[in-house]
């Protein structure tokens, strides 16, 4: 089936109008008319906000994947597969130069493949050695979203949380350990909290400092992401960097200290 058929079905089901989708995705009415009548070719980022804003599960978005020729990614990859051997190293060395601010690299669902000093300072001031920090320091939404995590030092959570939840969602549309993540997050009070807010439309880009209280310390972190490749490669796609910035100068000299 043609990608721009396959788009008019899941409005449809969806009972919105093109002008509603727009609304939803961010994506121009125009646009989304020239991909269902097919003057219009879309990009991997393109299916991504639509399948969001139709909120379609997994299994309901793999068909519009497939007609636009766009893997819908299932694998698991490993940060030791053969596919990394060449950006192992030049990502330590980016993540290294980055001291003394915090910085990691994640795949799509979130795990936390590798890091630098800086980031599991922050952790370890933040959460103490032991179970918990060994727990949640392994995927970035677990820490962020558990309990038990650095989402309740945050001070600006009504911010935060929405943009990682909706940024989890779009990752589970792909990724079945993203799935996986997401089911185990959903139920937390802070994800239960802010879900409405992380289904409203986007308005602006969502920059902004993330502000945390840790010990006696109030700390803001701008965020940065990286990732490899052309949108269109899903394995590169799956490795991301994340780096983080101070916000002011208190947060500049916490960080040096």
């Amino acid at each position: 089936m043609k990608f721009g058929q396959t788009l008019t079905e899941a409005r449809r089901r969806f009972r919105a109008s093109q002008t509603q989708l727009s609304a939803l995705s961010g994506i121009s009415q125009r646009q989304i008319s020239f991909l269902e009548s097919g003057r219009a070719v879309p990009r991997r980022q393109t299916v991504d906000k639509l399948a969001e804003a139709l909120a379609l599960n997994y299994e309901d978005a793999a068909p519009l994947y497939a007609a636009a020729g766009f893997l819908h990614w299932n694998a698991r990859v490993e940060w030791s597969d053969v596919a990394f051997d060449e950006i192992r190293s030049p990502v330590a060395a980016v993540l290294q130069k980055q001291e003394p601010y915090p910085a990691y690299a994640v795949n799509r669902a979130g795990d936390i493949l590798t890091s630098n000093q800086a980031f599991c300072s922050l952790v370890t001031q933040a959460l103490g050695k032991g179970g918990v920090q060994d727990r949640l320091r392994r995927n970035i939404y677990d820490l962020t979203l558990s309990p038990d995590g650095i989402g309740r030092f945050l001070l600006n959570p009504e911010q935060v949380v929405p943009h990682v939840l909706r940024r989890l969602n779009m990752a589970a549309l792909i990724s079945a350990d993203a799935r996986h993540v997401l089911d185990r997050n959903q139920q937390t009070p802070l994800a239960r909290k802010y879900a409405p807010r992380s289904r409203e439309p986007m308005r602006g880009m969502p920059v902004f400092p993330e502000r945390y209280r840790i010990n006696t310390a109030e700390i803001g972190l701008i965020a940065i992401t990286a990732s490899f490749g052309s949108p269109e490669d899903a394995v590169a796609q799956e490795i991301q960097i994340e780096f983080f910035l101070p916000s002011d100068k208190t947060t500049f000299d916490w960080l040096s200290a």
